[in-house]
């Protein structure tokens, strides 16, 4: 579904544009808005609130859209070529939401367990 219909002219809007969708369908997916009925688990946190991995997930995707900007800034400062570079905070933004997508209960511990058994 397309919000605007009117054909773009420039094609990096295009490609932006198809970024920008990815990361919003990924919010609405099943699978993610699962994560916040799942506790995100720090054996040795200092603080008493409990956060889901929907928050965590939240976090991560912002801070990896920050890293993007830093990253899509430097790259525009060393090159001067045509390419866009303004996809990549929502590229990794949508890695950041994406990155606890099928993890076993109890994270890595699980996975090492789950892999022992079988």
């Amino acid at each position: 579904m397309k919000i605007n219909t009117k054909e773009s002219k420039d094609k990096k809007d295009d490609i932006i544009f198809y970024f920008e969708d990815d990361y919003s369908k990924i919010i609405f997916t099943p699978p993610f808005r699962r994560l916040q009925d799942k506790a995100q688990v720090f054996p040795l946190e200092v603080n008493d609130f409990v956060r889901t991995r929907l928050t965590h997930s939240l976090e991560v995707s912002s801070i990896a859209k920050l890293i993007g900007l830093r990253v899509k800034d430097f790259i525009k400062s060393q090159d001067n070529n045509e390419l866009s570079y303004e996809s990549i905070p929502t590229i990794l933004a949508s890695a950041g939401l994406m990155h606890d997508l099928g993890n076993t209960p109890f994270g890595h511990a699980g996975e090492r367990a789950i892999q022992n058994t079988f």
